[in-house]
């Protein structure tokens, strides 16, 4: 009776054993599936990333390339409004230069006509 009962309990051990191995099998098998889930899910997101990351730099160097262009525009612009105030400035000076020369020369002139200094604004 006693080999009876200790061998009914080592079967009833052994179905337990069998369903406990059954469950971790299962568990083991949901548990790749869900580590392969994660990895693709990994891969999927870096090739975004990496996707997005390509295209915010491509669309930063054409920004750049855009507000360099538009830089030396205004360079240029500025350049060109420089060099124009410097060519007259030199007519303003070369006139105030003439008039100086014509003022002098009147002043130094002996007073024959009539007039006197102010016949320099006549010509």
């Amino acid at each position: 009776m006693f080999l009876v009962n200790e061998l009914a309990a080592t079967r009833e051990m052994n179905v337990q054993l069998t369903n406990d191995m059954s469950d971790l099998k299962i568990t083991v098998s949901r548990l790749k599936q869900d580590h392969h889930v994660i990895s693709s899910s990994i891969g999927n997101s870096t090739q975004k990333t990496h996707a997005k990351i390509e295209k915010l730099t491509e669309q930063q160097n054409t920004n750049y390339e855009t507000l360099l262009k538009l830089e030396k525009q205004k360079s240029e612009l500025l350049q060109k409004e420089l060099q124009n105030m410097r060519d007259e400035q030199k007519k303003e000076w070369s006139s105030q230069n003439d008039f100086n020369k014509r003022l002098e020369e009147a002043i130094q002139k002996p007073k024959e006509k009539r007039g006197g200094l102010f016949s320099i604004f006549r010509k």
